[in-house]
């Protein structure tokens, strides 16, 4: 397997330059309440992006091929268009807070269903949810809430602003 599965993971990670370092207060960029975890499911290599109380993001990919496992962690960048005031009032939207009392669902088409697509998993502390593509009529689909839909956009766009920054760009050899 060659590398080309890290376009998807970091989407927007090709076009942009190294973010500056940080220079600001937890005050400024906001802390997340309870670390808030994103991993695709199915994926050729098992990633998990998390952001942590406070500022704290971190990159885990699994071992694969003749790679071991590897992981990176630094602290937010901020100023920055996404902090951990955007992921924490993804996390408060409504539609979030209900996902988190749902318990363990799946909300869109999963790629069992004929308009399935990528699948993930949202951790925010010990409750956990599954979102995939949108529904496009299926009887077994559970529409996203424009909430959690929201805290998903979030996530990959702090996932492509964070990595391609030392040291996650040289772990992902970017």
């Amino acid at each position: 397997m060659d590398r080309r599965w890290l376009s998807l993971v970091f989407l927007f990670s090709t076009t942009c330059s190294d973010i500056p370092p940080n220079h600001d207060t937890a005050e400024q960029c906001g802390c997340v309440a309870e670390p808030v975890r994103l991993s695709p499911i199915g994926a050729p290599v098992q990633t998990t992006t998390s952001v942590g109380p406070c500022r704290d993001f971190r990159l885990d990919v699994a071992a694969f091929e003749d790679r071991p496992a590897a992981s990176c962690g630094m602290p937010m960048s901020c100023p920055a268009m996404y902090t951990g005031i955007n992921v924490q009032q993804a996390v408060d939207n409504p539609d979030v807070q209900a996902a988190i009392r749902a318990g363990s669902v799946r909300y869109g088409a999963g790629p069992e269903l004929p308009e399935g697509g990528p699948v993930y998993r949202v951790e925010i502390g010990q409750a956990n949810f599954e979102v995939a593509a949108p529904c496009a009529g299926s009887t077994e689909c559970l529409p996203i809430p424009p909430g959690v839909q929201r805290l998903v956009d979030v996530l990959l766009a702090v996932n492509s602003q964070e990595t391609i920054r030392t040291p996650c760009r040289e772990m992902l050899g970017l």
